[in-house]
Formats: C-alpha cells, sequence, structure tokens
C-alpha cells in the first residue's frame, strides 16, 4: 500500500508567529508518536517567518483523520483564531513513484 502524503499550510497572525510555531511543535511531538504517522516534518518559508509548511505521510486516509481528531489537533484547532489568519489547508496527495524508488516518493 502507497502512503498518503498530506501537505498542511497554516500562516501566524502578525506578531503571533513564535506562539504559532511552538503550538506547531508540540503537536508535532505528540503526533510523532502515532502508530499511523510515517513522517510529519514542519517547514517554515524562509521569506516569511509566518509561513508554516507540514510535510506528512500517514499509513492510510484513516490514520490521518484520526490524528485530526486527537485532542492535541483539536486544542490547536480550537486556539487557531488567535494564532492564524485561517483554517489549515490540507492537501491529501497520492504518489505517483517514478524512478528511483527512495528519491521519488515521499
Amino acid at each position: 500500500m502507497t502512503p498518503l502524503v498530506a501537505v498542511a499550510k497554516l500562516h501566524a497572525l502578525p506578531g503571533k508567529e513564535d506562539e504559532a510555531r511552538a503550538a506547531l511543535q508540540a503537536v508535532q511531538l505528540d503526533t510523532h508518536r502515532e502508530s499511523g504517522c510515517f513522517l510529519y516534518a514542519l517547514h517554515v518559508d524562509e521569506s516569511d517567518p509566518g509561513a508554516f509548511v507540514m510535510l506528512e505521510s500517514w499509513k492510510s486516509d484513516d490514520a490521518l483523520d484520526s490524528h485530526i481528531a486527537s485532542p492535541y489537533v483539536q486544542d490547536l484547532i480550537s486556539k487557531s483564531p488567535d494564532l492564524f489568519t485561517g483554517p489549515v489547508d490540507i492537501q491529501r496527495l497520492t504518489a505517483l513513484p517514478n524512478g528511483d524508488a527512495t528519491k521519488g516518493a515521499v
């Protein structure tokens, strides 16, 4: 089975970049303990310290859905209006591996 890849994007409110980063990093630590999580890697845009991107790889759609329903993600969602400019933008992606198996897919 090919893992589900997801890209989640959030943008911090002006002046809330550090608080937003800390909140996302806290969720990241809990998420790494989830059995269905293969990758959950937080990134920030080099040209915009408020633009956060999470690269994710999950065992299945169900694993991602369970993650979103987890208490720590729900807590982050409840805090989001005070930290982020809008809701998280999540893209669920299916890999189209090609060429080198280790370089052609996440």
